[in-house]
């Protein structure tokens, strides 16, 4: 069979750079799932993106799909024959699959018998196939926002296609979409190199585009990004989603050093940081430490003197409005914005952030009780640390407004709060490794009331859309915990609320124990089984939830044998009381054989299990849980439960449910596969 390298390109007007690398991987997907549907083979391919097109190379592509036989099902069995003859309906219906009537047979279906044949379908030709499916597949291509570009049209994509490079070997792959037609040609650097290009093969097609300014392999052109700025002796800033939003600004990256005036340098590191990555995806960069005039912008062109200087005098804008903001706001100490906090809703039907601060002084009280906490500085921090969603710089600057939270630590040290006041506002902001407890109650307290906030106005998450970012919040609310090892109540926390927001109790812990089971699956990659058996015993602990969580995966892989001895044992109790709860007391006088009491004496040695799980000292539990297997066992191969006597028959069950509910403590071991 014919095998030869397959390439498809599609060019476009620029796209958005956060949206190239999906758009790349699911029209990549929906191909290759098609190509093996249909019986095609490969060996291995290569993805290619930049802002102006997506790519695939398909190596060793076989040019037709495989043949396959179908069953298809025919007329009824009864009505397939007359007097030992086939009917007409028969006969036709295997001429309609291409075969004899004596290659049919009989199959049951649904408790009927039909007639039933093999049709063979020849495999399409890769011309066939992407000529009759190319357009689904950009159809089904899932985008965050697209355009019509097309009067009259029905087609919308995230932007306009311009071009579709299309070969097999050195061959053209010819077919038609809305009003482009497939050819080996592409087009270069839109700058430098804006011409139309032919491609004779998909092994030429990296090294010709290079050639002509366009670096097409993604990961090259980021690593070619990477090796410019270590060329320099500065240290960069680095955030990756910056890095990866430059590599999908650019096809071909050529680095500008340019500089500001070193006066800009008296405000924070964050805001001149923030002022060139937030509209400029400028890079910042530091010298022992410290930042400096300088920095990078990474550009699509050649560079030269007039480039750097207008580089730079955009920049200068930007930070001259920082600090027009930067001054005002501290022509007045941080506390004073307090007041102006009352005007500033915080989400609609859960009142304003001056009504949010109030909640989460509130919240404080349980955790200074709970928690060795300062008191005083807490509910200072806590006053100030939402008021610079107050001050010019959020209200005004909207590219400062991801320094929420860090604004406020700034402008109290330099309205001369108490140090430790200043860091509990920084920490809990959690943009470095906290230093105070305070700091990251704070963060948990703030997202405690958030959700709780959102939700109480009716709002839910639906399946991908959540505008609010609850699903964020929430996962944010639980790695805080878990991170940090803070053990609180997390339902009576959200009683507190309960006043203020008006919002269904239930309908929280519903939401937090189903979004903690997906957390714990989607995010930590737990087994499912493990997690629901914890969960749907429903701690109102979090860490709790996820030590026991973290126990139980270690235990199953270190002691399968004796984890699959409790499960055993845990599901003949549970064969017999399901999910009942028998609050009936325990009479020993009633007991008829020696089982009864063993079982029973397993019961009265339980009580140290409260004290062990406060403890965490989980090994202990499943030592007596392995213990009392062989008690169960016993007590069921030697004594009927369901006896005629009520009274006897009810004891039992009462002891079968107390020693269930015994195991109850720690998980649900019913839900262990």
């Amino acid at each position: 069979m014919l095998m030869r390298n397959f390439l498809l390109e599609i060019g476009t007007e620029e796209m958005p750079p956060f949206e190239i690398e999906e758009i790349t991987n699911q029209f990549s997907e929906k191909l290759l799932k098609l190509l093996k549907e249909e019986g095609f083979q490969f060996e291995n391919y290569k993805l290619f993106s930049t802002p102006r097109r997506f790519a695939i190379i398909i190596y060793h592509l076989s040019e037709k799909g495989q043949d396959k036989f179908i069953e298809r099902i025919g007329p009824p069995y009864d009505l397939a024959f007359k007097e030992g003859k086939p009917t007409p309906s028969l006969i036709g219906f295997a001429k309609s699959i291409n075969v004899s009537v004596n290659e049919l047979y009989k199959v049951e279906k649904n408790g009927k018998f039909y007639i039933a044949g093999k049709q063979l379908l020849k495999g399409k030709t890769l011309k066939e196939l992407i000529s009759e499916k190319f357009e689904d597949i950009i159809r089904s291509i899932n985008v965050k926002k697209s355009m019509f570009w097309l009067e009259g049209i029905n087609f919308k994509f995230i932007r306009p296609i311009r071009w579709i490079l299309c070969i097999y070997g050195k061959e053209v792959i010819e077919f038609n979409f809305l009003n482009i037609k497939s050819s080996n040609w592409t087009y270069g650097h839109r700058i430098l190199s804006n011409k139309k290009i032919q491609i004779n093969s998909a092994d030429e097609y990296e090294k010709i585009l290079e050639e002509n300014f366009v670096i097409v392999d993604a990961k090259k052109r980021y690593d070619k990004i990477i090796d410019e700025i270590k060329k320099i002796n500065y240290s960069p800033y680095f955030d990756e989603n910056l890095y990866k939003e430059i590599n999908g600004l650019v096809e071909y990256p050529f680095l500008a050093l340019c500089q500001f005036d070193e006066s800009y340098l008296k405000l924070p590191d964050k805001i001149i940081i923030t002022a060139m990555k937030s509209h400029q995806r400028y890079i910042a960069l530091f010298e022992n430490g410290k930042i400096t005039n300088k920095f990078i912008a990474i550009v699509n062109n050649f560079v030269n003197d007039e480039m750097k200087k207008n580089l730079s005098k955009v920049l200068k804008a930007r930070l001259e409005d920082a600090k027009f903001y930067f001054e005002n706001d501290l022509k007045k100490p941080l506390i004073s914005y307090l007041e102006d906090l009352k005007e500033i809703q915080f989400l609609e039907g859960s009142g304003s952030i001056y009504e949010k601060v109030q909640r989460v002084l509130k919240l404080s009280d349980y955790f200074i009780n709970q928690i060795k906490l300062n008191e005083i500085k807490l509910k200072r921090a806590i006053m100030l640390y939402k008021n610079d969603l107050a001050t010019s710089i959020l209200r005004e600057g909207k590219e400062f407004v991801e320094l929420e939270g860090y604004i406020s630590s700034i402008y109290a040290k330099l309205s001369g709060e108490d140090e430790q006041v200043v860091q509990i506002i920084y920490d809990s902001t959690l943009l470095e490794h906290p230093k105070t407890k305070e700091g990251i109650i704070l963060s948990i307290i703030d997202r405690i009331d958030t959700i709780a906030s959102i939700l109480s106005t009716g709002y839910r998450i639906k399946g991908n859309y959540d505008p609010l970012g609850l699903k964020k919040k929430t996962y944010e609310f639980f790695e805080i915990i878990i991170n940090f090892q803070i053990d609180f109540d997390f339902i009576k926390v959200f009683e507190i609320l309960l006043d203020e927001l008006k919002f269904n109790l239930e309908d929280i812990k519903d939401f937090i124990y189903s979004r903690l089971e997906n957390y714990f699956i989607e995010k930590l990659n737990y087994d499912y089984d493990i997690v629901l058996s914890i969960i749907s015993i429903k701690p109102n602990n979090i860490y709790e939830i996820f030590r026991r969580i973290e126990f139980l995966r270690h235990f199953k892989e270190k002691k399968p044998k004796e984890l699959l001895e409790i499960i055993t044992a845990y599901k003949r109790l549970y064969n017999i009381i399901k999910d009942k709860k028998l609050l009936i007391d325990i009479k020993s006088e009633l007991f008829e054989s020696e089982y009864e009491t063993k079982l029973y004496s397993i019961l009265k040695e339980s009580d140290f299990i409260e004290d062990s799980l406060k403890n965490r000292n989980y090994e202990e539990i499943f030592e007596f849980f392995l213990k009392a297997k062989s008690y169960i066992d016993s007590f069921f191969d030697n004594v009927f439960v369901m006896v005629d006597n009520e009274q006897i028959r009810s004891n039992r069950l009462s002891l079968i449910s107390s020693i269930k509910n015994m195991f109850d403590c720690f998980a649900d071991f019913s839900k262990i596969a």
